[in-house]
């Protein structure tokens, strides 16, 4: 439910929490492009509140501007990030400068950013650069982020199977002939729960990622002819196309 303030909680009547609510705001936009649309009073009080928590991040807080910009970038009605006062583009730009010290979940969700913007060059530039940095050992990618910073960052950074998502989604955005994508996809199904994984947003985060992957690689349908013959004369025949 949206609290008072424009934003949601993680659970029940809670505080409002700047990243439940950027979820919610993304998930909201992605259902209003698809047709379903909501009250517009709902998503001008969440885009005010993400919008308010962005202007309030540190900043040094990367991991934040950057996962809070990538919900704010869906906002396709310019009427509400002025409201909001946030310019996404010139986020991004600033973000963009600070790649080479950026963690991974800051560059997935730049790169995630910028695909949305429509930003080829740059979403390229960033998938390589998370290639090379994760190769095809996620667990490295997982190690790696257990530094001294770690304990540092908000608790909802300290997901990292849902970094490894996230990044697996961004490579894919500009580089998705890189060897990290097929290994990261291989490690995500490996760690699946049944039909899904150990939470509901890394289940969205994974979803969106094998997605994107299987839609890319999936084997083109078999398509063939099946004649009939009754007592040696030609009967009829159809074209059949495997589903």
């Amino acid at each position: 439910a949206q609290n008072a303030d424009g934003g949601c909680a993680w659970a029940g009547r809670g505080k409002s929490s700047p990243f439940v609510s950027a979820q919610a705001l993304r998930a909201l936009l992605l259902a209003h492009e698809a047709g379903a649309k909501g009250p517009d009073k709902v998503l001008k009080s969440l885009v005010a509140y993400v919008g308010a928590r962005f202007r309030e991040q540190e900043e040094s807080n990367n991991d934040g501007k950057a996962a809070l910009l990538y919900a704010l970038a869906h906002v396709s009605d310019k009427s509400m990030l002025g409201a909001a006062h946030v310019d996404v583009f010139m986020s991004a730009n600033r973000l963009f400068r600070l790649r080479t010290r950026l963690s991974y979940s800051a560059l997935a969700h730049l790169a995630l950013t910028l695909d949305r913007l429509g930003r080829r060059a740059e979403v390229a530039e960033l998938s390589k650069q998370l290639a090379r940095k994760v190769g095809t050992s996620f667990g490295s990618l997982i190690s790696g982020e257990y530094d001294k910073e770690f304990y540092k960052r908000a608790i909802w950074f300290r997901d990292d199977l849902t970094t490894v998502a996230l990044v697996v989604d961004a490579i894919q955005r500009g580089a998705p002939a890189e060897p990290s994508v097929k290994a990261g996809i291989d490690f995500l199904l490996a760690r699946r729960y049944g039909f899904c994984w150990h939470s509901a947003r890394l289940t969205h985060a994974a979803i969106q990622a094998l997605a994107r992957y299987h839609a890319a690689t999936r084997f083109a349908r078999d398509r063939y002819r099946v004649a009939v013959r009754v007592n040696g004369q030609k009967g009829f025949g159809s074209f059949f196309t495997s589903s």
